[in-house]
């Protein structure tokens, strides 16, 4: 639970420092490609996490790595991680970073399931849909999950919507079960 909430807080420093969602972006993609250059080198991680290098070799070395390709911010931001010793949760603190880039944007997030696979022009229809509902716009992942026999069921936040004939088959089940003779 530590390390979730100091991916927050990394999350919202470095968004609150970048300032708009555009500068939010541009160095949450740059930090991504550092961080996969880190994971891509196992050796350097081993080395980084080894317990005879103190947090400033940790630090300088991870600037001397980047700070070519990094912008200002992105350095500071990857140097202060090191020194700190939370090189590990950079990933966690991206995906959270990406959240926040995405509700400054006023974007938000849709899972939608269907028994079949959608065409565009349906798709398109649901995604027009969802932005009426909510007055943001809509970024839309699909997937096919044949158990719902049929209909839809669409997740945005914390509210679902569930028109799957296998939810009303359900509905129906229990209300058959309550009924007392």
């Amino acid at each position: 639970m530590k390390a979730g909430r100091t991916a927050i807080r990394y999350a919202k420093a470095l968004s609150e420092v970048a300032g708009d969602p555009q500068r939010m972006r541009e160095v949450h993609e740059e930090v991504s490609a550092a961080v996969g250059i880190l994971e891509g080198e196992p050796g350097l991680v081993k080395m980084l996490k080894h317990p005879s290098m103190g947090s400033g070799q940790r630090a300088e070395t991870i600037e001397r790595i980047f700070k070519s390709s990094l912008s200002e911010l992105g350095c500071r931001f990857l140097v202060y991680a090191a020194r700190r010793g939370r090189l590990e949760i950079l990933r966690n603190v991206l995906d959270l970073l990406e959240e926040l880039i995405l509700q400054a944007e006023g974007v938000v997030r849709a899972k939608i399931e269907t028994a079949i696979k959608l065409d565009k022009k349906y798709k398109e229809k649901v995604r027009l849909t969802l932005e009426r509902m909510t007055n943001k716009k809509i970024q839309m992942t699909c997937e096919v999950n044949e158990r719902l026999i049929g209909g839809i069921r669409i997740q945005v936040g914390d509210q679902q919507i569930d028109g799957t004939v296998r939810r009303n088959l359900e509905t129906l089940r229990e209300q058959l079960r309550n009924i007392r003779f």
